[in-house]
């Protein structure tokens, strides 16, 4: 039986890292990206300008949903791999694990998805931090209209689609924690899960 964990949160709250790090902890696990099921970029509207990357429509649910179902019912799927770029996006076959890992800022926004998920949870940071931890993620640091992006659009957009879906989570980390330590949690809860 394969056995999905969901990890929700805003963008830049660690997730990846985290994902990465509780992988080595669950034998026969992978990992899923939502980045990886992006929209045609052509197609997504403009807020203050520029392209608003932050809204549920721009991702594409049916085919995460779809490529999630298939692995749950035990059958390898063909999945998008986004490359910065090119769309459609290349593509991937992903074969049925014991455990999926699926993180996205995004996913518990869809009601199919949260359905398929046997555990969720949530990474919990501060708006300020949202904003410092992107910045630090510029390819070009000196210009002041990705640090604008960020606080005039990517912040309002989590407080109206993101923050929302923290009350789906099984369990809701500060992301500002030591990983050792949200690992520690996670795997903890998972094993009370277990036991039940």
């Amino acid at each position: 039986m394969v056995f999905i964990i969901g990890i929700a949160g805003p963008s830049s709250s660690g997730k990846s890292t985290i994902c990465t790090e509780l992988q080595k902890h669950l034998p026969n696990s992978s990992i899923i990206h939502t980045d990886d099921y992006w929209c045609n970029p052509e197609n997504f509207p403009k807020e203050k300008g520029v392209k608003n990357w932050e809204l549920p429509e721009c991702l594409d649910f049916d085919r995460l949903y779809t490529n999630l179902l298939e692995l749950k019912q035990g059958k390898p799927t063909i999945a998008p791999q986004w490359a910065q770029g090119i769309y459609p996006p290349l593509k991937k076959e992903i074969k049925p694990s014991k455990v999926i890992i699926v993180e996205g800022f995004r996913l518990f926004w869809d009601k199919r998805i949260r359905k398929l998920l046997d555990f969720k949870i949530y990474i919990d940071v501060p708006e300020e931090m949202i904003v410092q931890r992107r910045i630090e993620r510029m390819r070009h640091p000196n210009k002041p209209d990705r640090e604008l992006y960020y606080r005039e659009i990517v912040v309002p957009e989590d407080r109206k689609y993101g923050l929302p879906t923290k009350a789906y989570a099984d369990l809701i980390l500060d992301g500002q924690r030591p990983i050792a330590e949200i690992i520690t949690a996670i795997l903890t809860k998972l094993s009370r899960k277990k036991e039940k």
